[in-house]
């Protein structure tokens, strides 16, 4: 399948990464030049990229996480720092969905 995508992530087709304006971390250093933040807060520059892998995978997260989801640099930096707990691990019989440290 020419110009596929190898898996469920919806981002792996460049395609859609176009349409969702999205930049893997995978691109290093580069990534940077791509996206543009006008605040002062150096730790949310990936935000707007980022956020879009968490709300295409919202329905994986575990339930706890996917109910604080909110539109901000709270729960971003909530997410960009979050380890998947044991207790998360059960609500989703041992699948505790993608992280966005793991693209």
């Amino acid at each position: 399948m020419k110009g596929g995508a190898h898996c469920y992530d919806i981002l792996a087709s460049e395609q859609y990464a176009k349409d969702f304006q999205y930049y893997s971390p995978a691109l290093g250093e580069e990534r940077n030049s791509y996206i543009k933040d006008d605040d002062e807060d150096e730790d949310n520059d990936m935000m707007q990229s980022d956020i879009v892998k968490i709300i295409l995978n919202l329905a994986y997260m575990p339930i706890s996480i996917a109910k604080s989801f909110t539109f901000d640099k709270d729960f971003y930096k909530k997410a960009k720092n979050h380890t998947h707990g044991e207790n998360e691990k059960k609500e989703t019989s041992g699948y505790a969905g993608p992280s966005i440290n793991n693209h």
